[in-house]
């Protein structure tokens, strides 16, 4: 099979039906991963990077790293040298679902909408911009859609773990233990019913969280970094282990380096 696969446009899997990617390591969706009836497996994927979006809708699912829709069993531990990095561009919010979604040692990184208007800036040396002189400036950026939903349905959702411990010093860890990263201002809900079974360091500085009506949240082993945190009704449960979560210092003695 094919290790890299391009879609140009959207995937929009009906229900009934089921889309696999047994060889894949590399795939791309320019436009939206859309499953509002179907299944999606990915086994072995490496890099899945969407353009638009992941929605999940109720009775369908999403399975990245993992060998059915369900279940992570076996593919959460150093014994499974395998990890997935998903980056996600656009949507608001960025991946929401309300099925079942299998996340297994699975990096997220929520980077926001892509800003595709641009307007031409007068330069400050005199003169315009041109097409061989270009100077582009942002002029649109509508939504901070870097956050996630669950509004039903169950996610499973552990981040890369290669060390049953601390890693060793000076060993390269990359996305060791780090499940999401965003550095979006929205919230992120579980909500209606939703599950979120969370494993690793879920990084938001300047998000909140929000738990409502009611849901649950049952990190096995998960640390949420973010701005507020709010638990209106449902359960929560955080039991992070020292060499799978990060130290915060104390509140004005560090800066976040990018």
């Amino acid at each position: 099979g094919y290790t890299d696969v391009v879609f140009s446009g959207n995937i929009d899997l009906k229900q009934g039906n089921v889309l696999r990617f047994p060889d894949a390591t590399n795939v791309v969706v320019r436009g939206e991963l859309a499953i509002p009836g179907g299944i999606v497996l990915m086994p072995s994927v490496r890099d899945l990077t969407v353009g638009a979006g992941v929605s999940v809708s109720n009775g369908s699912g999403l399975a990245v790293n993992s060998p059915t829709e369900t279940s992570c069993d076996g593919r959460e531990g150093p014994a499974w040298t395998a990890t997935t990095n998903l980056v996600v561009f656009g949507g608001d919010p960025a991946f929401a679902s309300s099925g079942i979604v299998a996340l297994c040692q699975t990096h997220v990184y929520l980077a926001g909408p892509k800003t595709t208007t641009y307007a031409i800036q007068q330069v400050t040396s005199g003169g315009t911009c041109s097409p061989t002189r270009p100077c582009p400036k942002t002029v649109s950026n509508p939504t901070d859609g870097a956050r996630f939903f669950v509004g039903g349905g169950t996610v499973r959702w552990s981040a890369p773990n290669q060390y049953a411990g601390s890693v060793p010093e000076g060993t390269p860890q990359g996305l060791e233990d780090l499940a999401l990263w965003s550095e979006g201002s929205g919230t992120s809900e579980i909500k209606s019913g939703g599950t979120l079974l969370a494993t690793g360091v879920f990084f938001a500085p300047s998000a909140t969280y929000e738990i409502r009506s009611p849901a649950t949240g049952q990190p096995r082993d998960a640390q949420f970094v973010a701005r507020k945190a709010f638990l209106f009704q449902g359960t929560l449960r955080v039991q992070p282990q020292k060499s799978n979560s990060v130290t915060i210092p104390v509140p004005g003695s560090y800066i976040l380096i990018r």
